[in-house]
């Protein structure tokens, strides 16, 4: 179909439904006509190297590929794959007459609930960000793992995309975008030579799945109170088989791109502490820039497509935009460990969220870390059979470990980190304070505090709400009230009281050189 087909086909008659209001939105490849309930997406015939719908054929088989992938994860938004038929020169959806496109057809929803509406409007509280982590790290539990013996994932695979984008940006630009460029294909190169061992390892722990492949704001929804992410790439299998890392690596880039730092931090720690892959973070850099290279790729490809000179000017802009990006990816604050104490109850994960969002740390809590060890959600709900066994003395050794190691690796790469555990006892801190000074980082004990008749009141609605990682209830926690050991020696050095003006002090401590 070309555009002016487009135009005939958005009329009332051409629907078998009532429609309430008709809207054209177009994109680089695809227009999308909206009918009030019914939403329908049709390919343009283009053919981008990296994206062919050139024929019919091919785009009748990327309209069902579409509908498979996306139904993964989108529940009823995905319905059908329509014809799109002509007689006697009327455009009709599912009608009658010659077959001359195909369009996957959709339940509309209002726009304004798209991620990115939402985040323009300051209509999203930045909690929801952790629940769309564990919303992500859920469907990548279940999408499909690459066989070992295809070549997805494979040094080549990864590698060719990566190096398309600059190819293909090279063909568009003027002379004056050629020196950063050349500066980040350089970083790139380096970066590939670096990681390529670890890619291939990712590719071996069965990283590497068929997943979303596009995931930005703009392709996640609020629907029904749930967190749905649509559009997947479908008409380039390497660009969804792919490393998790990447596919998190575009909303979070997406995000702080946009400026929302602290919901990129909420998102990617609530994925983390879903899936436990904190190993992907060796790798996030680098898709990072990948990803934001893609978003470049786009805004020339959009910019070619444009005669608006105002749109010209703005896409240009979001290109080099984008560029720039890349280069702050080089620069990352100083690391330090924070660490939070208090029986349950007391507010740590609260805090330790908090202080996360507000210093781009990683946050690591001993709730999840646990029931992961056990081979357990974190929001699951652990059986009465394994309860003795997952709050045994010797799984807390397990997990404590298991944070100290995470901790020292995490510190390595330049992250600042958070473990979050009652640490009420003095021989499970050590560990962690040594670890601090071996690292040479700065230290931090935030110690959370409350009334025994508050704190039990913070148990009950956590238990009502359902969800959270923690188990523990009432008589836990008067428990681990009778059983603190204080802090005492080097210790009391590094503890801060959460209260009065503690973040003025924490971010003295924690940005000291």
């Amino acid at each position: 179909m070309d555009a002016q087909q487009i135009q005939q086909l958005c009329q009332p008659y051409c629907f078998s439904h009532p429609v309430t209001a008709l809207q054209l939105i177009e994109t680089h490849i695809s227009w999308v006509i909206l009918t009030g309930q019914f939403a329908y997406k049709i390919k343009k015939p283009v053919n981008f190297g990296f994206l062919d719908f050139s024929t019919l054929d091919k785009r009748h088989h990327c309209c069902k590929e579409e509908l498979r992938l996306n139904q993964r994860s989108s529940d009823d938004l995905y319905l059908d794959v329509v014809a799109i038929r002509e007689s006697t020169g009327r455009m009709s959806v599912g009608g009658v007459g010659e077959t001359v496109e195909y369009a996957v057809k959709m339940r509309q929803f209002d726009p304004q609930a798209l991620l990115s509406e939402l985040l323009a409007k300051d209509q999203v509280p930045l909690e929801s960000f952790f629940a769309l982590g564990y919303r992500i790290g859920a469907f990548h539990g279940i999408a499909a793992v690459a066989e070992a013996s295809s070549s997805w994932g494979d040094y080549d695979a990864v590698t060719g995309p990566v190096i398309e984008n600059f190819i293909q940006i090279r063909e568009r630009i003027k002379g004056q975008d050629s020196g950063l460029l050349n500066a980040l294909q350089a970083q790139v190169d380096e970066d590939l030579i670096r990681l390529k061992s670890l890619l291939q390892t990712r590719k071996q722990h069965g990283f590497i799945r068929e997943l979303h492949g596009d995931l930005h704001a703009g392709n996640i929804a609020l629907i029904d109170q749930q967190w749905v992410a649509f559009d997947c790439i479908e008409f380039n299998p390497n660009l969804r088989w792919i490393d998790t890392a990447s596919d998190v690596a575009f909303l979070v880039m997406d995000l702080e791109y946009r400026g929302y730092l602290s919901q990129a931090n909420r998102f990617l720690n609530g994925y983390l502490e879903y899936t436990g892959d904190y190993g992907l973070l060796d790798l996030l850099p680098f898709y990072k820039s990948y990803r934001a290279m893609v978003r470049a790729k786009v805004a020339i490809l959009r910019w070619q497509q444009t005669a608006d000179e105002k749109a010209r000017s703005g896409l240009i802009e979001d290109f080099r935009g984008y560029l720039q990006y890349c280069v702050t990816l080089q620069e990352r604050p100083a690391p330090f460990l924070a660490m939070m104490m208090g029986v349950s109850g007391s507010g740590k994960s609260t805090v330790a969220k908090q202080v996360a969002s507000e210093y781009g740390a990683i946050h690591i809590r001993s709730d999840a870390v646990r029931k992961r060890l056990y081979g357990l959600a974190p929001d699951a709900v652990s059986p009465e059979s394994l309860r003795d066994e997952l709050y045994s003395e010797q799984a807390s050794e397990k997990t404590f470990a298991r944070m100290a190691a995470l901790a020292d690796s995490l510190l390595q790469q330049g992250y600042a980190v958070i473990v979050d555990a009652t640490f009420i006892r003095r021989h499970t801190r050590q560990p962690f304070i040594a670890l601090a000074n071996a690292q040479q980082v700065p230290l931090v004990i935030l110690h959370c505090k409350a009334s025994e008749a508050e704190l039990a009141q913070r148990i009950r609605r956590r238990e009502l709400k359902g969800g959270d990682a923690s188990e523990a209830g009432v008589e836990v926690m008067r428990q681990q009230l009778h059983g603190v050991e204080v802090l005492n020696g080097d210790e009391l050095g590094c503890e801060l009281a959460v209260e009065g003006e503690w973040e003025v002090v924490l971010r003295d401590r924690v940005t000291r050189t």
